[in-house]
């Protein structure tokens, strides 16, 4: 399970707002452990919308668990679910393709339009399984 520091800023119904007290890969502070290009990501500290299964009020620093397998699975969902349907409908499009001089063609809007069904079925599935997914604050 992954899991880190964070502060509520915001409840909103049985969801709390928070911002994590780490940014970046937590090395920022220190030159020594830094590439220096990672710096770009330590910039601003992040806001993540979480279950507030505690009852955790305004300015409190929680406990944030991220379920085993959810890092995962969203990244299955969206990264390879639409770059597979992008190369197969790619894949498709240029198959059935009239002559060769139209294949590049066919193949591209192909692959456009895989990637654009991709995406929204990612789109539909996060939606779906949202109220499953949220990562929890769980202790003081």
């Amino acid at each position: 399970m992954l899991e880190t520091r964070a502060t509520i800023v915001a409840l909103e119904g049985e969801e709390a707002l928070v911002v994590s007290n780490q940014v970046g890969c937590g090395q920022c502070e220190s030159t020594k452990n830094c590439a220096g290009s990672t710096r770009f990501f330590c910039s601003s500290k992040r806001h993540f919308r979480v279950r507030n299964m505690i009852g955790a009020a305004v300015g409190q620093e929680v406990k944030v668990i991220v379920a085993e397998g959810l890092l995962l699975r969203s990244t299955i969902i969206f990264y390879l679910l639409p770059l597979l349907l992008a190369l197969a409908c790619g894949g498709v499009a240029s198959y059935y393709a009239a002559s060769t001089i139209e294949r590049d063609g066919y193949a591209a809007l192909g692959a456009l339009l895989g990637l654009g069904t991709g995406l929204l079925l990612s789109k539909r599935i996060f939606f779906r399984s949202s109220s499953q997914g949220l990562p929890v604050a769980v202790s003081f």
